[in-house]
């Protein structure tokens, strides 16, 4: 949070933009259910470097809670911001997790949201905008990325 605040307002002083995406694991209790909580935090953990490898310097990743990962994304608009989830969700669906000769796949669900179009001056309102969205995208069937990349 100290982060995205620090990013808030450097995007507020230069007159930047600053987007967030939140993102989960679609179904991630099955994981867990199936291969134990041991695989499924493997499975994060993996998560995590998959992201390190796709994201610049810049932006930051960073487990949110449970199965959700928040993503910062500096200098950065919406639709720049969609393409880096598509990116990202198309990479997590097309990969395979092996352990002790377990092969796991899995989706993601994604929400996106930046300062400009929210006119946020506070981050919990570009985080929970995000979140909103990240919903809304699980409501809809998960595995897709909201909004939609135009």
């Amino acid at each position: 949070m100290e982060a995205a605040n620090t990013e808030l307002q450097r995007s507020v002083r230069y007159g930047s933009n600053f987007s967030i995406i939140t993102f989960d694991i679609d179904h991630f209790k099955r994981i867990n259910d199936t291969y134990g909580h041991a695989v499924g935090d493997l499975v994060l953990q993996h998560i995590a470097e998959l992201c390190r490898q796709d994201l610049r310097s810049i932006d930051t990743a960073a487990r949110f809670g449970g199965e959700e990962f928040v993503i910062l994304l500096p200098e950065t608009d919406l639709a720049e911001a969609c393409l880096i989830a598509e990116r990202l969700r198309h990479r997590f669906e097309k990969h395979k997790f092996e352990d002790n000769g377990n092969v796991i796949q899995f989706t993601t669900s994604f929400g996106i949201s930046d300062r400009k179009s929210t006119s946020a001056m506070n981050i919990n309102t570009i985080l929970n905008d995000a979140d909103d969205r990240l919903y809304e995208a699980k409501a809809n069937g998960r595995n897709q990325v909201l909004p939609t990349c135009a």
